[in-house]
């Protein structure tokens, strides 16, 4: 890379950075950096467009964002936040800090944080799951977005659809106590099982206690189905919007937000997929 890069530098006229590079080489920059601290934009993008590690330390133990934050460079610093450089990512010198934590130390976070939320978003919509992820959390806890439970479960189903094990029990979550989204532990049910089967091992307890909660239901409403055909006396129930206008006995308020239809007068317990 480093051939190609002298050459690409000599046909557009970078002499000098030839020699700045020949020089890093038994000195403290990599290209990458160098093109940095030189505020090349035209450079950094060659570099990055030939595969060069956007995240790579140079002997100073900097990356590339990281001296672009220390120098305030906000073009830079966008450029290389679109082409996935790791706000994150702690530099290897004595201050061990990431380029996020510099930015804050220098007052420009607010500037790199949208620069990164903006990417994330932009990757997100584009299909990224881990970004849709990502950008659905940040929008339920409101951290750099508005929040939004809405907008965080449309983000999770993305995610979800596309078997994100972690969204697959977020998205469950938020079925199953109502976040965002009418309650559902049916759906919250099967969302666990998918999670579980996908890598999340916590979601099987969830699949497990919720498909336990959906029995016990079907086994009152059968129950209660019963009691009514049997022509007995008036039962406490109350209307609830789960039992489509139908009385419920009150035990299975805490219960219902599944879509579990109360059973017909006459004929046997059904659920509603």
């Amino acid at each position: 890379m480093e051939n190609e890069l002298k050459d690409f530098l000599l046909k557009n006229g970078f002499s000098l950075l030839i020699e700045q590079i020949n020089e890093s080489n038994d000195s403290k920059y990599n290209p990458l950096t160098l093109a940095v601290r030189e505020k090349n934009l035209l450079i950094i993008t060659h570099l990055i467009q030939t595969g060069c590690d956007v995240d790579a330390f140079d002997a100073l133990g900097n990356t590339a964002l990281y001296l672009a934050v220390s120098m305030k460079s906000m073009e830079i610093i966008e450029h290389l936040i679109k082409n996935e450089a790791n706000i994150y990512l702690p530099v290897l010198n004595d201050d061990e800090e990431s380029a996020f934590d510099a930015a804050i130390r220098l007052e420009i976070d607010f500037e790199v944080w949208q620069f990164y939320v903006k990417h994330l978003k932009y990757k997100a919509d584009h299909g990224c799951r881990d970004s849709q992820y990502e950008y659905a959390l940040r929008s339920m806890r409101g951290d750099g977005v508005s929040q939004d439970y809405k907008i965080a479960v449309k983000y999770l189903q993305m995610a979800a659809i596309q078997k994100h094990a972690n969204a697959l029990y977020e998205y469950a979550n938020c079925y199953e106590y109502g976040v965002g989204v009418q309650k559902n532990i049916t759906v919250a049910r099967d969302n666990y099982k998918t999670s579980a089967e996908n890598g999340c091992l916590v979601a099987l307890d969830k699949h497990l206690e919720l498909d336990a909660r959906i029995k016990t239901i079907d086994e009152e409403l059968m129950n209660f189905s019963r009691h009514l055909e049997a022509g007995a006396g008036a039962e406490p129930a109350h209307l609830h919007p789960a039992a489509h206008g139908r009385r419920v006995p009150a035990l299975l308020e805490p219960w219902l937000g599944a879509p579990h239809a109360l059973p017909r007068a006459r004929g046997h317990a059904h659920r509603v997929h």
